[in-house]
Formats: C-alpha cells, structure tokens, sequence
C-alpha cells in the first residue's frame, strides 16, 4: 500500500535537497529595488572591471564609483542610490554634461559628509584624460574651498588619519607630489611632513592604516625603493611608517604574482585584534588565488587555514571585508574555492579561514559573471556590485538592450554588521569602547579625570556632550539611529578618537 506514495516521497526529499542548497542569508532583498530604466543602462570599459566599487554611506544611501557612463554618454562615474536601491536623484555630481566623462578609481566618506573621489576625468567627448582628486558636497556639487589651486595626480586609493589628515596613491610621477604615496592636510593642501621614496615600476592601489600609525600599501608592484640602498624586496604590499618612510622589517613574499591586469592588487582588511587579512592571486599560478592572515606583529598566522586551491582561469579577489563575528567576507572573479563547487563570486570564510558552509550562494553567479566589490551596510545586508544577468537563477537585469550591464544587488545578509575596526593611528592616551557596536548603551573606559566628551556622527553633528570627572561612564544609545558615530575625547594629555556602531 506504500508504493504508490514513494514518487511523492522522492519529489518531497528532492525538493528540501534543492531548497537547503542555497542559505536564507545569501538570497536576494526584495526591497532592494534597481531601476532598470536608470542604473540598468549604465556600461563601462570591461577591462576595468575590478575597479568598479561600491560603498554603504553612513545614512543608509549607496554609493557607485567606477568606469562607466549613461547611454547617452552623460557624465557617469559615481552615482547616489537611495537605501531602496534607486537612483538618488537629489545627487547631481559635478560635470553631468555628456561632454565631461569621468572614470572613477577612489572614493571616501568623510566625516562631515563630503565626499572624497579621484579618477580620471575627460574634459571632452574626445579629449584628452586628466588625472584628478575632487571634493564633492554632500549634494554632489564641487566643493572649491578643498585644495584650492592645486592640480592632483591621480589618486588610486585613499585612507582618512584619525587627525583628518589625507593619505593618497596612485601611479603618478611628479616632481610636484614626488612619490605614489602622499598626504594632505584636512583642508587639501599638501603635507610636507610626510615623504616617500618614488616608486619605479607600477602603481599603488591601495591604502591602509594600521592601528599603530603604520601605512599598508597595495599594488602592482615586486619591490620598493630605498634611499641610497638597493630596492626592498616586497610584492603587492609595502608597509609605510607615520612618517612615510619604509619599514624594511616587513616583505611580503607570499606568492603574490604582479599583473599587468591592474584590478589583481592584494585586497586587505584588518581584524579587531590587530591582525591582516590578504587575498590575493597566488604565485604558483596566475589564475590561482589564496587568503593568507599575518599576526598583529606581522608574522604569518600559522593557525589560518589557507587554502590549496586550483587554478581557475582569470581568478582575482575584488573585495575583502571583516565582520563583527570574526568572519571573512570575500568578493570577486572566484569560483570553486578550496573544492567547493557551489561557491560564486562571493563567499564567507570562518575566522579561522575554512570555508562556511552556512553562507551558501549555491553558485549563485554561475561559471563567469564576476563581483566586482562588496560592502556591508549596519544592518547587516551586503551589496554587491556585479556584472551577471541572473542569480540563484533569478533574473537580475531587465534591460536587454546592452550586451554589458553593470547592477547592484543586496543580499539579505544574517544580520552581522560592517567592521566595528576603524583604522586608527597612535593616540595621546587611549580609552575604550564597549561593546561594539552597540544596542543599548555603550561603555567609555579608561578616560582621563575631568576630560571633555563629544559624540557626533559622520555629518559632524553633535549628538552628546560632557564633561566627565570618572574614569568610565556609560552612555545611553537607545536613542541613537543605526549608524556610525565619532567619540572624541579633550583632555589635559591631549584628544583622542574612537569610532563606534549602533545598531
């Protein structure tokens, strides 16, 4: 009598293999909503796929930056989109007329809500590139107070000092600016505090702070220069002291191969605790890739797994980020990592850097549609800036009328925030902050006797102010909208700076 119900069995059983293949954080946000009248048309230069980026604001919007265009060759480059995915139309960036085409390669928030981004900008539909840095307001206007008079080269990568101070590379060469690392001060002039030798083969792509002071540098690049001395042996990444010279202590020689394909720098992402996670193409093969973790004092972390993965063709990491709970999130042209075959485009890793499994795409991008960047908003939603017509085999793009289309999707994610590390040089004193980030209320510890204490978000707006005569107090978020904020500490020793997250 059970055999007729055996096909409702297998179907049913089939049917639950199917359904836990993919996991509920790895689905596509309903309420994300691209429009594909607007974003869908945009194309772009596929040989600068991997530069295209995208970057959750601290109010909830989303930010494009890259080398594309509208169709009708209007000015594209960066783009605003609200927090349901369409287009903002309240940003009107600078040079929106079609003869003003800009290729966006870097991009800051700044703290009181400007907007940093260098490129590559055409002043005509058929002129000549310049290479440029422009201060954009937070409407997407020029800001023309920031460097007044000074022609930038071209920036490639920028990093924010705790002090407001401006780090910047690129692939320039300058008498003006001197060397592919150098630093602004807050109001865009530049730093003369701050030296580095020139660079002599490729480009700085990358930059990132330490929270020691220390510089971190990513490119195409097998060593760096030494004053009077031969080059320092170091592929891809370089470490800078605060001052810009280099620290010779640290090369990394971990089988990272140099690309003629400019988008392959190592990508990077600093751990809570100090430690560096790198992913990047390995030297053992130029369509291999690896993720490999150094300590705190910049020792190889023996206990990360690191995988021996096959080589793939054309495989590059195009995004790294590190979330509250130890784990690795990882972007790119990646598919079957360490032997996973469902594993596409985008992928989780556990703090220890085996693959987890509980982040299941499912090969959600297929066998050739790369990510070209990732971020993660508070809530914990991941944005992904990619290049696919469909995912988990939903389509994805509405617009059939373009061979390349560019879109950005959310996924819901599982509810584990951005990084609550916020790159951070050396202080005058410290103090802590816990926990982080914060739902209710966070403690402020280890503070000086009778030091001021100003909490602001990244607007610059000021949310609380005190002076506190006890070394710890605690302070009530309950109020606070998800976000991030600034804490700033004025003391006789001196100010010091912490970032924290409420969610």
């Amino acid at each position: 009598m059970a055999i007729p119900f055996r096909p409702l069995i297998l179907a049913f059983f089939l049917f639950a293999t199917a359904a836990s293949a993919q996991t509920p954080n790895t689905q596509l946000d309903s309420d994300f909503i691209y429009d594909p009248t607007e974003a869908g048309t945009f194309i772009f230069d596929f040989q600068e796929y991997g530069l295209n980026t995208v970057h959750a604001l601290s109010d909830g919007k989303i930010m494009l930056v890259g080398s594309f265009r509208e169709v009708s060759n209007a000015f594209a480059g960066i783009k605003r989109l609200n927090s349901d995915g369409s287009i903002d139309m309240s940003f009107s960036a600078w040079g929106t007329d079609k003869n003003v085409q800009f290729r966006g390669r870097s991009f800051l928030e700044l703290p009181n809500g400007k907007y940093l981004v260098g490129g590559i900008i055409n002043s005509g539909q058929f002129g000549s590139f310049i290479s440029r840095l422009k201060c954009l307001n937070a409407d997407g206007s020029l800001d023309t107070d920031f460097g007044s008079g000074l022609s930038y080269p071209g920036v490639e990568g920028i990093a924010l000092q705790p002090d407001g101070k401006i780090l910047i590379g690129g692939a320039w060469a300058s008498a003006e600016w001197g060397a592919n690392v150098a630093r602004l001060n807050p109001d865009g002039s530049k730093d003369n505090s701050f030296s580095v030798q020139p660079l002599v083969v490729r480009d700085v792509r990358g930059l990132t702070l330490l929270p020691d002071g220390r510089i971190l540098v990513a490119g195409n690049f097998t060593d760096w220069p030494v004053a009077d001395a031969a080059p320092h042996i170091t592929v891809g990444l370089a470490l800078l002291n605060a001052d810009g010279s280099l620290d010779t202590s640290f090369s990394h020689n971990s089988g990272t191969t140099v690309s003629l394909d400019l988008t392959s720098y190592p990508r990077v992402a600093v751990q809570p605790d100090g430690k560096i996670v790198v992913a990047q193409r390995s030297g053992s093969a130029s369509n291999t890739v690896q993720v490999l973790r150094y300590n705190a004092d910049l020792s190889i972390d023996t206990d990360f797994y690191v995988a021996n993965n096959p080589a793939v063709g054309g495989a590059a990491f195009h995004g790294v980020t590190v979330l509250n709970d130890g784990k690795i999130l990882l972007a790119g042209s990646v598919i079957d990592y360490d032997g996973n075959t469902d594993i596409s485009g985008v992928f989780r890793l556990n703090p220890d850097g085996t693959v987890d499994e509980s982040f299941n795409t499912n090969r959600g991008f297929g066998n050739s549609a790369p990510v070209l960047a990732c971020d993660v908003q508070s809530d914990g939603k991941i944005l992904l800036f990619q290049i696919g017509d469909t995912y988990q085999d939903i389509n994805i793009n509405a617009n059939e009328t373009y061979p390349v289309r560019q879109l950005v999707v959310r996924l819901t994610g599982d509810g584990v925030g951005p990084p609550t590390f916020v790159q951070e040089a050396p202080v005058p004193f410290d103090f802590k902050v816990y926990p982080n980030p914060a739902t209710e209320y966070l403690v402020v510890d280890d503070l000086p006797i009778g030091c001021q204490v100003i909490v602001t978000n990244l607007s610059g707006q000021t949310i609380f102010t005190s002076v506190i005569n006890d070394k710890r107090f605690l302070l009530n978020t309950s109020d606070f909208a998800n976000g991030v904020y600034l804490i700033h500490v004025n003391s006789t020793q001196g100010v010091a700076n912490r970032r924290f997250v409420v969610r």
